[in-house]
């Protein structure tokens, strides 16, 4: 890959904060991503961006009081649920529960329903049935 502001073929990977907005509110999200080693251009390959667009959701969810893609994931595995048996318990479409296990922001209402039907007991977790 070449730079394309300095033609430049040389890059490393850094931490670099990127500067970022999510439903009208700005974050500063750190992320690993490509950067020139001559100008300091910055890319991203997919599994860069995708790790960002996880950062940058969990950044949001954290700031309105949401559960984090990895709460999310961890409530569901820690009842030795899949993502098909998650979305049939809730309601939702399969699809759905992938997205906010990585970058899609779940609402308010969907954040509370997750919440509600997990009930921990001692060290344990169970469905609310």
């Amino acid at each position: 890959m070449k730079c394309p502001q300095c033609n430049n073929s040389k890059f490393k990977t850094a931490n670099v904060r990127n500067p970022v907005e999510v439903k009208g509110e700005s974050f500063d999200v750190i992320a690993e991503i490509n950067q020139c080693d001559e100008c300091g251009f910055t890319s991203a390959n997919d599994d860069q961006m995708k790790a960002l667009q996880r950062k940058v959701a969990d950044a949001y969810r954290v700031n309105h009081g949401l559960l984090t893609s990895d709460e999310i994931r961890s409530l569901r595995t820690d009842v030795g649920m899949s993502q098909v048996d998650f979305s049939n318990y809730l309601g939702v479409g399969e699809s759905s529960v992938a997205r906010w296990e990585t970058f899609q922001i779940q609402d308010k209402s969907m954040d509370n329903l997750i919440r509600r039907s997990v009930v921990r007991a001692g060290d344990e977790f169970a469905w609310v049935v």
